[in-house]
């Protein structure tokens, strides 16, 4: 875990924490999470991993637009594992290859629908 990583973890009554990394200072770590009044916690990366918690991947979905001149791709993207996702219109479509490209570039995972 770096700083500012997006971290997700369960939680005592079943459901999922999502928090930030705000620090990392030698083997210590300290996450503010989302939500619950501003609360951080500080462990070694030993005791989060117990806690399994883990480090949030971008995925972005690609989907076929029916476009035959090549740029037959739009994407949709999630910043939480998939638990909610958004269109990326900014970019509009775009070809497979530029896809692959842009997540590699930006360490995310490419997934087509």
């Amino acid at each position: 875990m770096k700083v500012n990583d997006r971290v997700y973890g369960p939680t005592a009554w079943g459901g999922v924490s999502r928090g930030k990394v705000h620090s990392v200072d030698g083997n210590d770590i300290e996450i503010h999470w989302e939500g619950q009044f501003g609360a951080h916690e500080r462990k070694t990366k030993a005791e989060w991993k117990r806690l399994n918690v883990k480090v949030c991947r971008e995925i972005i979905e690609i989907q076929v637009n029916g476009d035959p001149f090549g740029r037959g791709f739009t994407g949709s993207q999630s910043n939480d594992n998939g638990h909610s996702w958004f269109y990326r219109g900014d970019i509009g479509a775009q070809t497979r290859q530029w896809w692959r490209n842009y997540c590699r570039k930006n360490n995310y995972i490419l997934r087509q629908e």
